[in-house]
């Protein structure tokens, strides 16, 4: 939003419109602001407004590129968006168990630090922006970086050996059989080239491995 809204009077009549606080502070803090305290079963209107917006003119940013980077930030928090070329208009509708994946991702990212593994929420959080960017591939390829990394930090591990005996320290053979099947799915971002579709899969899957092995090794 920020990159945007650079006026006061832009974020006053979504405040109005939202009936968010009109309360004047910095830009960057009324747009976080905005973002966090719009109610839950509104923010897809929200988000919708932001995408369809027509800045004043003066605006200097790539506006057709920001729209696209925020559609795809959407989807990859479990929205769907639409783009109706004829009109120039996106749509967004809130998809059913966003909240349980937005939990999810602030819960693994909670344990992470509290572990001192920041260094995989690095490689998640590079994932998410090389999505925004449409780079599928290189998403996928990070979401899996971070589960390397995982099983780098948990186990001292430096070598792929090292990390498969770690994975072995999980009892229970389905579920490390999952996580090693998730493991050879984020291996196709090794390709040049992925569908829009597997990058999300594949990253909504590493994640939940992730989750499952810090709640199982939680200290």
């Amino acid at each position: 939003m920020e990159q945007t809204f650079g006026e006061h009077w832009e974020l006053d009549k979504i405040a109005l419109l939202f009936l968010l606080d009109p309360t004047k502070r910095f830009i960057k803090d009324r747009c976080y602001d905005f973002a966090h305290h719009v109610p839950d079963d509104r923010f897809h209107k929200l988000a919708e407004y932001v995408l369809n917006y027509e800045p004043p003119s003066g605006f200097y940013g790539d506006l057709p590129q920001l729209r696209l980077s925020f559609a795809r930030a959407l989807i990859m928090n479990g929205f769907k968006t639409t783009y109706d070329s004829s009109r120039g208009l996106y749509k967004v509708y809130p998809s059913a168990g966003l909240e349980q994946l937005e939990e999810q991702k602030q819960e693994v990212e909670t344990l992470l630090i509290k572990r001192g593994f920041k260094e995989v929420q690095t490689d998640l959080n590079a994932a998410e922006t090389h999505y925004r960017n449409g780079n599928y591939a290189q998403c996928l390829t990070m979401t899996r970086k971070g589960l390397e990394d995982l099983f780098s930090s948990m186990s001292k591990a430096k070598t792929e050996e090292e990390r498969k005996q770690f994975l072995s320290t999980i009892k229970s053979n389905s579920a490390r059989d999952l996580i090693r099947s998730i493991y050879g799915y984020g291996c196709k971002g090794h390709e040049l080239s992925i569908p829009e579709y597997e990058a999300v899969f594949g990253y909504h899957l590493i994640l939940s491995s992730i989750y499952f092995i810090l709640i199982l090794f939680n200290e």
